[in-house]
């Protein structure tokens, strides 16, 4: 019986060792800052991440999404607990688009009443930004955010305060028409380019 096998393509195997030497190292986050444990999320604290959105005043999501941000997403996301109880005190959850690579789309940042005033959701946010620059060559960081959401606001331009690097907003990018009533349009943030050793390196104290 005959054999018949396939001339190897040169640029074919050429594109197959690029993509296998491209490909980022996934995230995994686990270490104590200032008495506060950041790690990566396991499906385990999806309904955490969902009684923080349910118990406050955040746009709730399904239970389902927390468990599949925090499985399918989990190196792109982040928890902060305490080290010795395990107490939980918030979370990011967001993804890389495929269309922009480079970028860290924030989908949702909640903290619980006792991170209040501990500068949690700054420090997530720096903690796991300075990761993805590091594994997988992540320069900006984007969310939206409507125009009353003034705690957000001051997050994501102070986090490109802190890393010396252009905050550019376009208001109403998702306009108040694709909402349901009664919700606001929302501006994109987009903060960057920066390195994982600008974030924080300008950090005047400030929020």
């Amino acid at each position: 019986m005959a054999i018949f096998r396939r001339a190897a393509n040169p640029a074919l195997a050429a594109c197959a060792r690029q993509a296998s030497t491209a490909a980022p190292s996934l995230l995994r986050l686990n270490e104590v800052v200032d008495g506060v444990r950041f790690r990566t999320p396991t499906l385990e604290d999806a309904r955490t991440m969902f009684e923080i959105v349910t118990s406050g005043s955040l746009d709730d999501n399904s239970a389902y999404a927390y468990m599949v941000f925090s499985t399918h997403f989990a190196s792109t996301c982040i928890v902060a607990e305490e080290p010795e109880s395990g107490a939980p005190l918030g979370f990011v959850m967001g993804y890389c688009p495929p269309t922009d690579p480079e970028a860290f789309f924030c989908w949702q940042v909640g903290v619980t009443e006792a991170a209040r005033g501990r500068g949690v959701a700054r420090r997530m946010m720096e903690s796991l930004c300075k990761g993805l620059a590091d594994t997988s060559g992540v320069k900006y960081l984007e969310a939206t955010v409507t125009p009353d959401n003034e705690a957000s606001r001051r997050l994501f331009a102070g986090f490109g305060r802190r890393a010396g690097c252009p905050v550019k907003v376009t208001e109403d990018h998702f306009p108040q028409a694709m909402f349901p009533p009664g919700h606001d349009a929302e501006g994109l943030f987009r903060v960057g380019p920066f390195e994982a050793s600008d974030i924080g390196a300008h950090d005047s104290g400030r929020a």
